[in-house]
């Protein structure tokens, strides 16, 4: 049925609606009326021509949906402006006196507000907590004006709640309580939208999502790039959660000195429901992702998914092979493995404890078999992947040798 002819059939059922209140008007008297007068016959012709005449206008301008109501006056929420050449001051933000500084036009703006960023090459930036957007839904967004090409040259740290960054160049990006400063709030309602850097870190933050764009190059003890591996991380009593990675490159993250700096394309050392999908890792030394606990006072890793990604082998500094695409250590139950390309082997055991796994899923992903194959895996839900020199279930595929 088209949405014209879906639209006519509701105008057309809830006319009886309408004509049973028409009727029910006949048992309210309107005063200096007597009961079922003219004044009553006129109201109820007037509603049913208001009724009416709103279906045909629906009809008329029904262009794939009824018509939204135009904005009540005053409503729109009025855009902010960040320029180099800005001022920070009680009075800045608009187009003729911009802010200086981010956190500033975050403090001016009200919730849904954006905030567009002149061209420029910006220093360092924090953006700190508004008690005031604590619980708004609408984020401050801030993105580059029109044509302009936007850098942050130095860290930018988050700790504001509901905020957007779009298509913004920056170095690193932190978001929450690194340092566990006393009283400062752990963020929520974060996006990294479409943003391109070195390095992301998500510290006891709540409902980040990093969709779109590309992190790295990264370089640990030394090298040309400086920063350290994409994380999330638990410094607080608050547990990262609700973390949505997707459609994103994590590429050439390498560590210059192995045994002092161990470094991976992304660290998930602490979260709660942590879904990384969609997205490539190349490039990367020892790993494309490693998940451990490493705070003893967080609670396990668990509800992790892992799923539609493309990881090649990890490399080192000379381009050679040096480690596996995926490791986990010391987790072992409520994860997800689900239709991800892996071009190298899978260390699911990468401390070699050996544990008891539950509800811990590998399904419909193509790799190399994961280490000490699958029986040693025990309690591990195999099914529909394909794996280049064995198989784990009946529903696997066994490529005997054959180039993935």
């Amino acid at each position: 049925m088209s949405k014209r002819a879906e639209v006519s059939t509701t105008f057309a059922a809830s006319m009886p609606i309408f004509r049973l209140n028409v009727a029910n008007m006949h048992g309210r008297t309107q005063p200096g009326l007597s009961r079922g007068g003219l004044g009553t016959r006129l109201s109820a012709l007037a509603l049913v021509l208001a009724c009416v005449c709103g279906g045909l206008f629906l009809l008329l301008n029904d262009r794939g949906g009824a018509a939204a109501p135009p904005p009540a006056p005053g409503s729109a929420v009025q855009p902010l402006y960040v320029s180099t050449r800005g001022h920070d001051g009680a009075r800045c933000g608009s187009a003729h006196k911009p802010c200086a500084s981010f956190d500033s036009a975050y403090h001016k703006a009200k919730p849904g507000a954006v905030v567009e960023v002149e061209s420029g090459v910006y220093p360092g930036q924090t953006i700190s907590a508004d008690e005031s957007k604590a619980a708004a839904l609408a984020p401050v967004v801030f993105r580059p004006a029109a044509g302009a090409r936007v850098r942050v040259a130095a860290p930018l740290y988050v700790f504001a709640s509901h905020i957007t960054l779009a298509r913004l160049h920056v170095q690193s990006v932190t978001i929450g309580n690194y340092d566990q400063t006393p009283g400062r709030p752990d963020p929520t309602g974060v996006t990294l939208q479409n943003l391109t850097g070195r390095n992301f870190e998500i510290d006891s933050a709540t409902r980040v999502t990093i969709r779109g764009g590309s992190w790295g190059p990264a370089s640990a003890c030394g090298g040309p790039y400086g920063g350290g591996n994409n994380s999330i991380r638990q410094p607080t009593a608050t547990t990262p959660s609700d973390i949505t990675i997707d459609h994103v490159r994590i590429h050439d993250v390498q560590s210059h000195d192995l045994v002092e700096c161990h470094i991976e394309g992304l660290a998930i050392f602490a979260g709660r429901n942590v879904t990384v999908s969609n997205s490539r890792f190349y490039g990367n030394s020892v790993y494309d992702v490693f998940v451990q606990n490493n705070n003893p006072a967080a609670p396990p890793i668990s509800g992790l998914t892992i799923a539609g990604n493309w990881m090649a082998a990890p490399v080192g500094l000379d381009g050679r092979q040096n480690g596996t695409v995926i490791g986990f250590s010391g987790v072992s139950s409520n994860v997800l493995l689900a239709d991800n390309r892996f071009n190298y082997v899978l260390s699911l055991d990468a401390d070699g404890s050996r544990p008891a796994y539950s509800n811990f899923k590998v399904t419909g992903n193509v790799g190399v078999l994961p280490y000490y194959g699958c029986g040693p895996l025990h309690g591990i839900s195999w099914s529909r992947n394909v794996w280049r020199r064995a198989a784990c279930s009946a529903s696997d595929v066994n490529l005997h040798g054959t180039r993935l």
